[in-house]
């Protein structure tokens, strides 16, 4: 059950989201990928802060 489920959706979803993800994130690539550049910039700037105030 869990190996031909893995074998099933990995197949399809490898396929589907190669050519989605190509076609439809060539615009979007960029702004998502700075928005999550920033979110985890800002984490970790919170997580250092924490940090420092436990020290």
């Amino acid at each position: 059950m869990y190996n031909n489920n893995n074998t099933n959706t990995d197949g399809d979803d490898d396929d589907d989201d190669d050519d989605d993800d190509d076609d439809d994130d060539d615009d979007d690539d960029d702004d998502g990928m700075m928005m999550m550049m920033m979110m985890m910039m800002m984490m970790m700037m919170v997580v250092i802060m924490m940090m420092m105030m436990m020290m």
